[in-house]
């Protein structure tokens, strides 16, 4: 009975720590107002094949998802937490197109899809789980904030090692450093931790931003099957196939001007106004439909499946790109963009 009553505590613990809300980010500004993620494209014109486009992706995803999809709630999305004291150590499996530690990454920081309320069955401690074999599916990414320093920090495919509560150090496939004070892109041709060479933070359904009444960013979003290309803001592609109706990375749609959102929740209404204003922005091969979000204890059951209801025929693709692949810029705006690459830090 005492063994009993200890599990059930460890399971209660985690539960509170990894579905309990994200924390909140406050005034820190994520990239400048002018940055490609805040642009309105309200003014922008319909890509002149934005319907052929729309009709391959629901006709090549095997997963057959012609809904909008909410990849986010309690227990599952893309969490993120706030910078530790001490810069760690960072092994990293790829040595290109990557940037170098150490980085003050905590060891309890959360990774997609393991150390979460969705695998607590699985690890009912995050520092005590033992098979390396058995770490779920998914990227694993680590997204990490510095508020003081503006800078974001993003792992892919990342574990704290060694296994168990002794841990001293990440293992990635890929580490991004980004000064959230600049218009930061990465180097044409070079990936990040997403696979259109994009940060992934900016992108993210937080329910802190619904809980104030304004998304005011492009959102994050996946398809089964993408084009060999790429196009601004992506600098990365991650495909093969050359069907030129596929979406590319880079690509942005957005929800028609003439869906009526007043039917929907409060909650949903917010998601599905800033997908009107900003849109959304093609960023990695996954699930047709995903617009991703951070997991939230507040998410409900209710609002989640209401937002399903939007059809891909209620979004069509923005024209971003000229016939000579030149950007296309909103009035009035033309950034300051600087081109990183890869390898800053310390092998």
């Amino acid at each position: 009975m005492r063994k009993y009553l200890v599990v059930v505590f460890i399971l209660m613990a985690s539960l509170s720590l990894f579905a309990a809300s994200c924390p909140d980010v406050g005034d820190l500004e994520i990239f400048p107002k002018d940055n490609f993620w805040n642009w309105d494209m309200t003014e922008f014109e319909k890509h002149p094949d934005s319907g052929s486009i729309i009709l391959a992706i629901n006709t090549t995803s095997r997963s057959g998802y012609t809904k909008l999809h909410p990849d986010y709630g309690p227990e599952y999305g893309i969490p993120y937490s706030f910078v530790g004291k001490e810069n760690v150590k960072i092994n990293l499996k790829q040595r290109e197109e990557t940037d170098f530690g150490p980085m003050p990454i905590p060891l309890n920081a959360p990774v997609e899809g393991i150390f979460s309320a969705k695998s607590i069955s699985k690890y009912p401690d995050p520092h005590k789980y033992q098979d390396p074999s058995n770490t779920g599916g998914g990227d694993k990414h680590v997204l990490v904030l510095d508020k003081e320093g503006k800078k974001l920090y993003e792992l892919f495919d990342a574990l704290p090692q060694p296994y168990g509560s002794k841990a001293d150090h990440w293992t990635a496939q890929n580490a991004c450093i980004w000064d959230l004070a600049k218009n930061e892109m990465r180097a044409k041709g070079e990936t990040s931790c997403d696979a259109a060479g994009l940060a992934i933070f900016p992108g993210l359904v937080r329910y802190e931003e619904v809980a104030k009444g304004e998304i005011k960013h492009a959102i994050r979003c996946t398809f089964e099957k993408t084009r060999n290309t790429y196009i601004f803001p992506a600098s990365h592609k991650a495909s093969k196939l050359t069907d030129p109706y596929l979406p590319q990375m880079g690509m942005r749609l957005r929800l028609t001007k003439y869906f009526d959102v007043t039917g929907f929740s409060t909650v949903n209404q917010v998601i599905l106004t800033a997908l009107k204003k900003y849109g959304m922005i093609v960023a990695d091969n996954g699930g047709s439909w995903f617009i991703t979000g951070a997991p939230d204890d507040r998410w409900k059951d209710v609002d989640l499946q209401e937002i399903k209801k939007v059809l891909a025929m209620d979004f069509e693709v923005v024209k971003t790109v000229d016939s000579n692949n030149l950007t296309i810029y909103p009035k009035g705006i033309r950034p300051k963009i600087e081109y990183v690459t890869g390898k800053r830090g310390k092998k």
